[in-house]
């Protein structure tokens, strides 16, 4: 509910939403348009959201139905706190019209790289824009009851088979999707095959492998070690018979 009432004046996102739109007209009419376009659909499916939600009958099961319960005030304080910030935070940056300190205007003065703009509409184009604002959100709200709350009119159930523009909408133009079949998936089946091939397959072996070859050759060497100190010597004797015969080969 928040959410849908902070869209409203005097609150956080009509103020917020407001001055985008004061400044990009400044810089590109198309652009001013398509954000204008852009909030009208925010405002729809906000309500949308709000009055599906909170009008009408329980649309689940009575199993359901059974186990709502309110949230412990662990999830519920913070979001109590954040509602609250997000319904007065519009206040740290007034529209001009208003001539109010705006706390907002220089803040990232000092640190961004680029050319710092501070030009402002004209007062006439910001309270035509609240204005209409206004008058919009109205008429939208108005709009949205009487077809949700006053007509019952529900969404159909993901069950029931859509059109390709419904389908499109809801699977979010498939950019899931696309995006599982082009990075999620290719990566998938190569770690898959890194894992098989190259972990277990090579990496494993050759650190296995030499820890068993030590293994074995230490096993080998050890006998050597009798504590005897006649084969010692015997072995100390061959030893420099060996080294005295390569020395006449060489």
């Amino acid at each position: 509910g928040t959410l849908a009432i902070t869209g409203m004046p005097p609150f956080a996102g009509f103020f917020s939403k407001d001055e985008i739109l004061a400044k990009v007209h400044g810089h590109s009419i198309m652009m001013f348009v398509v954000l204008a376009i852009t909030s009208v659909i925010t405002a729809i499916y906000m309500f949308r959201l709000y009055f599906l939600t909170f009008y009408g009958e329980f649309r689940g099961t009575e199993q359901q139905r059974i186990h709502l319960h309110e949230s412990p005030l662990v999830m519920t304080l913070p979001l109590v706190i954040l509602a609250i910030l997000s319904t007065v935070g519009g206040f740290l940056g007034i529209p001009e019209i208003f001539h109010a300190p705006h706390f907002l205007s220089g803040f990232l003065k000092t640190i961004v790289g680029f050319q710092y703009r501070t030009e402002v509409a004209s007062e006439n184009f910001e309270w035509n824009l609240v204005i209409i604002s206004v008058i919009a959100l109205i008429v939208l709200i108005f709009i949205v009851r009487n077809y949700y709350v006053s007509k019952k009119i529900l969404p159909e159930a993901d069950t029931v088979k859509q059109g390709f523009f419904t389908q499109l909408l809801q699977h979010k133009y498939f950019i899931d999707e696309i995006y599982h079949a082009v990075i999620t998936k290719p990566i998938d089946k190569l770690a898959t095959f890194s894992y098989r091939n190259i972990e277990n397959g090579f990496i494993d072996k050759a650190v296995n492998g030499t820890g068993l070859f030590l293994t074995k050759s230490s096993s080998l060497i050890k006998n050597v070690q009798t504590g005897n100190i006649g084969f010692y010597i015997f072995s100390m004797v061959i030893g420099i018979i060996l080294l005295l015969m390569l020395n006449l080969v060489i």
